[in-house]
């Protein structure tokens, strides 16, 4: 009977592991035990940077830099390379949610061009108009962000107007996102 009992722990083992590892489908929905990350609030598409409108030096552009991952550190890594590039970092904090995808750049009315001067720095970069009232950006990098692209790769000229994306719209019929906000300190 002992035997018994054993050769089927065993067995149950064995395909607890195998369904655990992914080697074998789980006989139950696993939608309640994979949490997926927040993407946060849906983007709408970003409002074209208006005609004519030329990137913005790189001193000029205030970015708050936030981690939106489980990962130490990223935020501060992403800040450092920024700002080893020029751009005036405010601060370097964690994000109050997770934030799927590469980053997401939020900006105001104001900061259209430092937000699509700081995008062209960060491939896959998602534009978010939100309800900021100064020129400042805030980077938010998520769960699939490496690294800045190479400095040789970005393809600023400061004589050139900015390019929008295909699905950019007119900044008076863009939609506003709710901003995304950092976590609070921990009290000490």
């Amino acid at each position: 009977m002992f035997g018994f009992l054993v050769a089927g722990l065993a067995v149950a083992a064995l395909i607890s592991v195998a369904i655990f590892t992914g080697a074998m489908p789980s006989p139950l929905a696993r939608d309640f035990t994979t949490a997926q990350p927040d993407q946060g609030p849906a983007t709408p598409p970003p409002p074209c940077p208006p005609a004519g409108m030329l990137p913005v030096a790189y001193e000029k552009v205030r970015v708050t830099v936030l981690n939106g991952t489980d990962r130490a550190g990223l935020a501060t890594d992403a800040a450092i390379a920024l700002s080893s590039r020029g751009f005036t970092i405010l601060r370097a904090g964690n994000s109050a949610v997770t934030t799927g995808g590469v980053a997401r750049i939020g900006f105001g009315p104001t900061g259209i061009g430092a937000a699509y001067t700081l995008a062209a720095h960060i491939d896959g970069a998602r534009l978010a108009l939100d309800t900021r009232k100064d020129s400042g950006v805030v980077l938010t990098v998520g769960t699939s962000y490496q690294a800045l692209v190479d400095p040789k790769a970005v393809k600023l000229d400061a004589t050139a107007p900015l390019k929008g994306p295909k699905n950019c719209v007119p900044l008076s019929q863009a939609k506003v996102a709710p901003p995304l906000t950092a976590k609070a300190a921990p009290k000490g």
